[in-house]
């Protein structure tokens, strides 16, 4: 994967899906412009009903099945990258966790950060 642009915001969910697909508590999320993301090679993609209503669509590696970005109905021309898949990991500052409801409490958050039961009220 090859990103190019600025990332929009950033929130860690809590949704039961994500703690399925992480295989813990929560997934780390950047949000950045599709157009700034650019995968060389095959990909391949699932998608599900959201809790919200919307569709979410997984990219994922055939090979080795690692999930490469994700996009919402929700969030049109919106790239959800797995902040895991980062280099350098350093800049990454959540604004909130997604979800809450969901969150288990052996999953310690960060302090003085937003929590919403399911998405922000904008």
């Amino acid at each position: 994967m090859h990103f190019i642009g600025k990332i929009r915001s950033t929130f860690l969910c809590a949704c039961r899906e994500c703690q399925k697909a992480t295989g813990t508590g929560h997934s780390a999320v950047a949000i950045a412009n599709a157009a700034g993301v650019a995968i060389t090679g095959e990909i391949r993609s699932f998608s599900r009903p959201a809790d919200s209503g919307a569709t979410l669509t997984r990219h994922f590696c055939p090979t080795c099945a690692t999930t490469l970005f994700a996009e919402s109905s929700r969030w049109p021309g919106a790239a959800l990258l797995p902040v895991g898949l980062f280099e350098d990991q350093s800049w990454f500052k959540p604004g909130q966790v997604l979800f809450n409801r969901s969150h288990q409490d052996w999953d310690i958050l960060p302090g003085e950060i937003p929590l919403h039961d399911t998405y922000r009220e904008d």
